[in-house]
């Protein structure tokens, strides 16, 4: 008899973090609204902030470990390839995966890297 183990998707929304609490709720407030066109896609969706605000990365994916989440998908929300994203985050994911094995990690491209950006600049201006 074969078990299979049930893929539960998991979603976080990172961002850099500001002292201004209203850019953070600017965030949150997009997480909220791409977690709405995502359901089918993943389980769980957060947002974790590298500084200045919560939850931070390793609080949000820790909420997403309690929960059941076995694959988390990393979601860099920066428009280039900076030393956050090119290291700070690759080691907070990589301290992930020693402690946690079983559970698979991928960290997505940066959203500045998508063909569709320039499209979706040139519409709004």
């Amino acid at each position: 008899m074969t078990t299979s183990l049930q893929v539960r998707r998991g979603l976080v929304f990172v961002a850099h973090g500001s002292r201004n609490p209203m850019s953070n709720q600017q965030i949150t407030s997009l997480a909220n609204a791409v977690k709405a066109n995502m359901k089918e896609k993943y389980t769980y969706l957060n947002c974790g902030f590298l500084e200045f605000a919560e939850p931070s990365i390793g609080d949000a994916i820790n909420q997403q470990i309690q929960i059941g989440v076995n694959e988390i998908v990393i979601f860099p929300y920066f428009l280039s390839n900076g030393n956050h994203v090119s290291r700070d985050i690759p080691a907070i994911i990589q301290t992930f995966k020693n402690e946690f094995p079983s559970i698979i990690f991928t960290i997505l491209p940066v959203f500045g890297n998508y063909a569709e950006m320039a499209s979706l600049i040139s519409n709004m201006v």
